[in-house]
């Protein structure tokens, strides 16, 4: 292509305006049809959260209306034909391959009702632990096998969302109604414990080239263990000193890794998150008379620090480094 281009211009056949002309007009062309294909992707999975609304809807004004095999239709089976329909539009490239992940999307939400319509009409407890284990084990078998299938993107998100409920699912199983753990302390325990998990597997797919799912999964995993540290450091007087002073360590931690990883989503989820503290500090021991005002002063310099301390990070360490 190079060496016509060349054979052309020698030929004086085309001047170097009009190649810089026709080049500008493709890029412009390829823009417009990436525009557009952006737009039909965002209009899919809209047009499939409305079917979903619509075969929701129709389940439960319905419902008393049905019999069995036509709940378990309604539900699992409008699921299984969303999936099946998705694996044959993912066949095709690019417009159509976006409806089928669409429908694929559509099958992911349907399937978890359809699962609990049918054990419900076995007559399970649906609200049983063991019940929750299954569904959730179920649905990552399904779309992790789907994964290795069909090498999408959307089944990777939804096996690891399901894996996350597969753990809630199974630890509280596990731990049944032990009189010794607290259950608010247990799902704090546990998120802290989930949060940690989020951000070692986002590290692993930063390390594979899947910089997309690395900042989804560092976002996640840091917002489940900043919340959570904060929530378990409790409020005065019920506070835990453990936790209020081991949170200013977590956030500088997360704030030396953003420079090591040269990732901008720690360097602002520790700010934000050292912002939060220090709001909650001053609030929780200087809320009265003098020392509260006081304290206002001392917060707003505190956070002018973090935010120049974020600044100087930016520049020095991450300017060219990318999300």
């Amino acid at each position: 292509m190079l060496k016509a281009i060349k054979y052309i211009a020698s030929q004086n056949l085309v001047s170097k305006d009009e190649l810089i002309s026709a080049y500008d007009e493709g890029i412009a062309g390829r823009k417009s049809e990436k525009t557009s294909f952006d737009i039909s992707k965002i209009l899919y999975f809209i047009g499939g959260g409305i079917i979903i609304l619509g075969i929701v809807i129709l389940i439960f004004t319905n419902w008393d209306k049905m019999n069995d095999f036509g709940k378990i239709l309604a539900s699992l089976g409008s699921a299984i034909a969303a999936y099946v329909l998705g694996a044959i539009l993912s066949r095709y490239e690019k417009i159509i391959y976006a409806a089928g992940q669409a429908f694929f999307f559509i099958s992911a939400i349907l399937m978890p009702i359809g699962f609990y319509v049918t054990l419900d009409i076995a007559g399970l407890d649906v609200d049983a632990a063991g019940v929750n284990a299954f569904v959730s084990a179920s649905l990552v078998l399904i779309y992790a096998i789907s994964y290795f299938v069909y090498k999408t993107y959307l089944f990777n998100i939804l096996a690891i969302a399901f894996s996350s409920w597969f753990y809630f699912s199974l630890t509280s199983l596990i731990a049944g109604n032990n009189p010794i753990l607290d259950a608010e302390k247990f799902f704090e325990y546990r998120t802290l414990v989930l949060g940690f998990s989020f951000l070692f597997l986002g590290y692993y797919y930063s390390k594979i080239d899947k910089k997309v799912f690395s900042n989804m999964l560092y976002a996640f995993g840091m917002c489940g263990v900043f919340i959570t540290a904060l929530i378990l450091g409790g409020y005065k007087p019920d506070q835990n000193m453990f936790w209020e002073i081991i949170y200013p360590g977590l956030v500088f931690a997360a704030i030396f890794i953003s420079v090591y990883l040269k990732n901008k989503i720690f360097l602002f989820g520790g700010s934000i998150f050292l912002i939060a503290y220090i709001i909650k500090i001053t609030s929780e021991y200087f809320s009265h008379g003098f020392g509260w005002a006081f304290s206002l002063v001392i917060a707003g310099l505190a956070l002018m620090g973090v935010g120049y301390l974020t600044y100087y990070l930016h520049q020095k360490y991450l300017g060219s480094s990318e999300l």
